[in-house]
């Protein structure tokens, strides 16, 4: 094919192909050694259009584009090689010097192995744009080694991806943290309840049945709260004590705000289904189990921190406090006993109003101001959530 086109286009085509032979090299080994995504999001859009750049450089003849072609095969390429290896290898020392031996082994052995091979495979390429090694006494294995340590490489990375997945695939992360690129920010609403009451349900179902047996109402309870989520779309952020933490994002749903207020209200509603538990522990079965609530808007965003040698899932942002506030604001509100009542900013309570006017048939309080515990005033609003209404879902 090659030799059917006119010298100027075959000399083009040489150099394009060698130009992203070497970004191919160097980004591969910036992508194995877990670089900064900004590279990828910066760096590589001028490395793509880098040939067109050179194209549109002014040669005077085919002769001088091949000699071009020659250099960039001689020196861009090889050094891409390098710094790729480089990169690999001073990856694996990163791990080595920081964590020790013992820390990802299979990891820093395979870093280890991309980075030589990379530094094979570029001086491969420099030995036979130079000259050094005669292509006709070696043309088979100057062929056939680049071939065979390449198929090496990527028999790692399919090895590597395969487990990463796999890894995924059975660990409790979030979606987010699930993703291939970490979201820097996911907007949407954030749900935080607790259950009320929880110490003196404990105190009574260990009097009556043992305190182990207080494990089982905190696990039923939980598990039905979890499903109520998961139905309406949220995502479960965190479980601590009595308290679980659930996130409605935009991406996902219409109206975050309206999925969390009506997952609240399920939630209560289900509630009912613990008698039985209750009855099981030596409880009384009529016995209401409430809970308290926060609803705030606000972007979450997902991080990984360090915890030792390792790296653990988490989130972070001014939703996270805001819910907690709001949540402590709720035991300052009159005769909160016995009741599930969840607490949202004034601006929440008329945004999700405006979609769903029942809101207002279960309204407690409105305009309430308070001062949350960094002395912070809050103009807030209150729904009091009654099992098993319809109220809040019927104009849905």
């Amino acid at each position: 094919v090659f030799r059917a086109l006119e010298p100027n286009v075959t000399y083009s085509l040489d150099l394009v192909l060698r130009i992203y032979d070497g970004v191919f090299a160097l980004f591969l080994g910036l992508s194995f050694a877990r670089t900064s995504r900004a590279f990828f999001q910066y760096a590589l859009p001028m490395f793509l259009v880098m040939p067109l750049a050179v194209l549109a450089m002014p040669f005077p003849d085919a002769s001088s584009k091949m000699f071009f072609s020659a250099s960039l095969g001689m020196f861009f390429v090889p050094i891409c090689y390098w710094s790729a290896s480089v990169i690999c290898l001073l990856q694996a020392a990163y791990l080595k010097l920081h964590h020790g031996n013992h820390f990802r082994p299979v990891r820093r052995n395979r870093l280890l192995f991309f980075g030589m091979t990379l530094a094979v495979l570029g001086t491969v390429t420099y030995l036979r744009a130079s000259g050094l090694a005669s292509p006709n006494q070696f043309e088979v294995a100057s062929r056939f080694i680049p071939l065979a340590l390449v198929l090496l490489l990527g028999g790692v990375v399919v090895l590597e991806y395969s487990e990463t997945e796999k890894a995924v695939r059975v660990s409790h992360l979030s979606k987010y943290h699930k993703r291939p690129i970490l979201p820097t920010r996911v907007p949407g609403v954030m749900l935080k309840i607790d259950l009320k009451e929880s110490t003196v349900l404990e105190k009574e179902a260990g009097a009556r049945s043992g305190a182990q047996e207080y494990g089982k109402l905190s696990t039923v309870w939980f598990s039905m709260m979890a499903q109520v989520v998961f139905e309406f779309g949220g995502e479960i952020i965190k479980e601590e004590g009595d308290s679980l933490i659930a996130f409605f994002d935009s991406e996902s749903q219409k109206n975050p705000l309206l999925s969390a207020v009506w997952a609240a209200q399920k939630m209560s509603s289900s509630q009912a289904g613990l008698s039985q538990v209750f009855e099981m522990l030596g409880l009384d079965p009529k016995r209401r189990v409430c809970f308290r609530g926060a609803i705030v808007s606000g972007d979450l965003f997902p991080v990984w921190k360090n915890s030792g040698p390792f790296k653990v899932p988490s989130f972070e942002g001014n939703v996270l406090v805001n819910a907690s506030r709001l949540l402590d604001l709720e035991y300052e509100i009159p005769e909160n006993k016995g009741k599930t009542l969840i607490v949202l900013e004034d601006s929440d309570f008329d945004a999700a109003e405006k979609f769903n006017p029942g809101f207002s048939e279960q309204l407690l309080l409105r305009h309430h101001r308070l001062t949350d515990s960094d002395q912070k005033p809050r103009i807030i609003s209150v729904l009091h959530l009654i099992p098993d209404a319809s109220s809040i879902q019927k104009s849905a």
